[in-house]
């Protein structure tokens, strides 16, 4: 009879492990599988952000044939002065921002796919002129692909 449940008990602690192996092996597939997944979808997204020092500013942007949009910067903290927008599949963008006084000094534009910055350009104030900045990006033909 102790055989037996020594037996019983050795084959119990062996399942045991065998269910916790599984397990294991269930949760990391899992999580590796939302990871790809997660940045499958991150890449799905497009987006510009232009950021100004010192001043307002306004510009334009143009997607493809579309219609050429007119837009204003919004005032983010003492300094900064933002405009961002998000887009949905674009193939050619371009984009312009103008200083509304010399008391703008600087301009940056960032094009994002993702989290990621795949076209970037900016001016600096030079001799107290006005800055302007514009910038054109093609994105490719698999970089706007969707699943």
């Amino acid at each position: 009879m102790k055989l037996l449940f020594n037996k019983y008990l050795q084959e119990r602690v062996i399942m045991k492990r065998i269910f916790k192996s599984v397990l294991y092996i269930g949760i990391l597939l899992s999580v590796f599988a939302a990871g790809c997944e997660y940045k499958a979808e991150n890449n799905d997204y497009y987006n510009f952000t232009i950021i100004g020092n010192g001043d307002s500013f306004h510009g334009s942007y143009k997607i493809d044939n579309e219609s050429v949009v007119n837009f204003l910067s919004e005032q983010r903290g003492d300094y900064y002065h933002v405009y961002e927008k998000n887009l949905t599949s674009p193939g050619v963008i371009t984009v312009t921002a103008d200083g509304n006084s010399n008391l703008v000094t600087s301009l940056r534009i960032y094009i994002y796919q993702g989290s990621e910055v795949v076209a970037s350009a900016s001016k600096y104030q030079v001799d107290n002129d006005p800055v302007g900045l514009e910038l054109t990006y093609t994105f490719n033909s698999s970089d706007t692909s969707t699943k």
